[in-house]
């Protein structure tokens, strides 16, 4: 750990924002305490049953919120039918410490605590269990997951690494999404929203019985988003996005002592978009609108849980995953094949364990494409996975609770990977959790990492032949790939400070090393042709190094009854250091938004009436195409015409035009959009 980063201006800095953050929530919490009650609703939960939510947690295992020793935020399904947004993504917007920005009608880049990206590779995604990261840019197809939101329970969001448990990628932070089961969603569910820019989305469901021990939900989704105004764009009326969405669930219980959970998936769609298209006898890369981005993919995932005794509980996951892309002529598809075996053992009144293992394999084929000048060094690699893990969490006594665990993996790209964690929490009363951690995490290279090959356009020129110079990248060709690492430290805070009101803050020091760099690899060449260049051979090295720190708080107090608020603030400090001449946002500073604000307030003035009101500040960012600081504002009312029947409108970004959100990273040459304001109205009708 380097302690001259610390400088005695940054500890200060850091110190005063955290004080003066939960300096203000206090004061304000407590002068608005006076009028309300513990009793007092918030979205229709109390604050005991907020922090009393049955959750996953980094372990795999039931716990509550309020003894997490992490980084934690949990939206719930009152907060999701509160919410302006239409996608997972944006749902997301509302958590301290994620940033999540809306590329076009179908892409978002979302990151957790630095490195924002488009394709962000240091968060992990769950769908009730089952990883939803491509191996292919090491990232989250987020348009995969556009998924019904009234068929989410929650979504549990973890900052700070989780390798322990959850394997390599998980390293900056994992969002865990969990699904209605088929018995809680049984009946029909229909939506539709219509809109100057969500033009048409609807979404179906119906759930039902089986037979006696197993049930089924069948649900569905088409979006149609209008084009979003890109630059280079001279196709405003072409596809914004559009895609289709089903999915199949089935629970059941197959004895008294083994349930189990299926889940089939279907995804399709296409969105439009402006792309760069690398051209040696042009001076930059030309921008070339398409609407031939398109996705397809399915998966079939399998649970099964088995009490063994009353001390130990077996669980066994099996999932195939198939997943193709396409954008001109490029075109990927692969498979993935993944095993998970673990065993949750009650050791004695104060130990835990819980162990497993797993086991994954991708396999792929790529094409080569003439258009976009990107090619793969092998048309169909395929790598495997396998890793062992276990944890002991120990509670000596009510006050305090100990975990430490270790997982080993191997893979074909690095060799062997090593993840401890080591966590600590004290409750000195029910109502209160001091936590504490010390963990490391790795993010394996991607496909494309390993065997992605392109030119890349550049603004100079060569002084001896006045030839355009363009970047000859091999990937790893020429290097040995390795895994980046992440040693994090983290302190927290979680409570409750008042009859009406919770307070959470975290703050944080990650120390990252063998960061992935672009470095030149050997001479200059020429290449002759009809458009001749001076080639430039770069490649990915492993020499970079990284600082982040930072803190985040959020507030939750019920003003008054059926009144409440939710206030969150975030501060992130990036110092990287060691990288080449060739910049992308794995490798930049100014990618992420140095500070950021969310609000959300919500009342129900009436027994059927409700509307929520949501602000976002968003710092600006600075690095390749910089986008300003921006504010939004979100509103939404809500009536029930009858337990059975209700409508909605909603209005976005309402005091701005439109504003960006996201540049470019420097890794694929996208035009990204404005997002404009915009409205829509939604109406939703249950029958049981």
């Amino acid at each position: 750990m380097n302690t001259a980063y610390f400088t005695r201006e940054k500890i200060v800095k850091l110190t005063s924002l955290t004080g003066w953050t939960i300096g203000i929530l206090f004061m304000f919490v407590q002068a608005v305490a006076e009028n309300a009650s513990a009793d007092d609703s918030l979205l229709g939960l109390s604050l005991e049953q907020l922090m009393q939510i049955e959750v996953t947690g980094m372990s795999k295992k039931e716990d509550t919120f309020a003894k997490l020793p992490a980084a934690s935020y949990v939206i719930t399904e009152q907060e999701i039918r509160a919410n302006t947004a239409t996608t997972l993504p944006e749902l997301l917007k509302i958590v301290p410490g994620l940033t999540v920005s809306q590329v076009n009608g179908g892409r978002y880049a979302v990151s957790s605590r630095g490195f924002h990206a488009l394709f962000s590779n240091k968060i992990l995604v769950l769908v009730d269990g089952k990883v939803a990261y491509s191996s292919l840019f090491s990232s989250v197809n987020w348009d995969a997951l556009d998924m019904p939101l009234d068929d989410i329970q929650r979504i549990e969001i973890y900052r700070g690494p989780a390798g322990t448990i959850y394997g390599s990628n998980a390293v900056n932070g994992i969002v865990n999404i969990i699904t209605k089961s088929s018995k809680d969603s049984s009946g029909t569910f229909a939506s539709a929203r219509v809109g100057d820019l969500e033009q048409v989305t609807t979404d179906l469901r119906h759930g039902g019985e089986l037979s006696e021990d197993f049930d089924y939900r069948l649900s569905g989704r088409f979006r149609n988003q209008k084009r979003l105004s890109m630059y280079g764009d001279d196709d405003p009326d072409g596809i914004g996005y559009e895609g289709y969405h089903m999915a199949l669930r089935i629970d059941g219980e197959l004895n008294e002592k083994t349930r189990s959970m299926t889940h089939f998936r279907f995804n399709t769609g296409r969105m439009g978009e402006v792309l760069g298209i690398s051209n040696p006898g042009a001076p930059s890369d030309p921008l070339t609108p398409t609407d031939s981005s398109r996705q397809y993919g399915f998966y079939f995932f399998e649970e099964v849980s088995h009490q063994v005794s009353e001390d130990l509980t077996a669980v066994g996951q099996f999932y195939f995953d198939r997943e193709d892309r396409e954008i001109l002529d490029t075109k990927t598809a692969l498979n993935t094949l993944n095993f998970e075996g673990r065993a949750l053992y009650s050791v004695s009144e104060t130990t835990e364990l819980i162990a497993g293992g797993t086991y994954r394999y991708i396999d792929s084929d790529l094409n080569n494409s003439t258009t976009v000048n990107a090619s793969f060094a092998d048309g169909s690699p395929g790598f495997g996975v396998g890793g062992l893990f276990g944890q002991l969490d120990y509670s000596p006594n009510e006050s305090w609770k100990f975990s430490a665990g270790m997982r080993v993996e191997n893979n074909e790209y690095t060799d062997f990977e090593y993840m401890p964690n080591i966590r600590a929490a004290y409750f000195p009363s029910s109502e209160h959790t001091l936590w504490a951690s010390v963990g490391r995490a790795t993010r394996l290279p991607s496909i494309v990492d390993k065997n992605g090959m392109a030119l890349r356009q550049t603004s100079q020129l060569d002084p001896d032949t006045g030839l355009p110079i363009l970047i000859d990248f091999k990937g790893s060709a020429l290097a040995d790939s390795e895994a980046e690492t992440l040693v994090a430290y983290e302190l927290g805070y979680r409570g409750v400070i008042s009859p009406s009101a919770s307070v959470d803050v975290s703050s944080f020091y990650y120390d990252y090393t063998d960061l992935q760099t672009i470095e030149v690899s050997g001479a200059p060449t020429f290449n002759p042709g009809t458009q001749p260049f001076i080639g430039l051979p770069a490649g990915f090295f492993y020499n970079g190094e990284g600082k982040l720190w930072g803190a985040e708080a959020g507030v939750r107090y019920a003003v008054r009854p059926n009144y409440s608020l939710y206030a969150s603030y975030s501060y992130l400090d990036v110092d990287l250091s060691g990288f080449g001449e060739f910049n992308t946002a794995f490798n930049q500073e100014g990618t992420d938004p140095e500070n950021k604000v969310t609000l959300h307030f919500h009342g129900e003035p009436l027994d059927d009436l409700s509307f929520d009101l949501f602000y976002y500040f968003y710092d600006n960012l600075s690095a390749f195409q910089a986008v300003d600081a921006y504010n939004q504002f979100d509103g939404k009312i809500r009536y029930d015409l009858s337990n059975r029947m209700s409508v909605s409108f909603v209005g976005r970004n309402l005091f701005e035009s439109r504003h960006s959100e996201f540049g470019t990273d420097g890794t694929v040459d996208l035009s990204s959009a404005e997002i404009p304001r915009s409205y829509y109205g939604m109406i939703e009708i249950k029958l049981n």
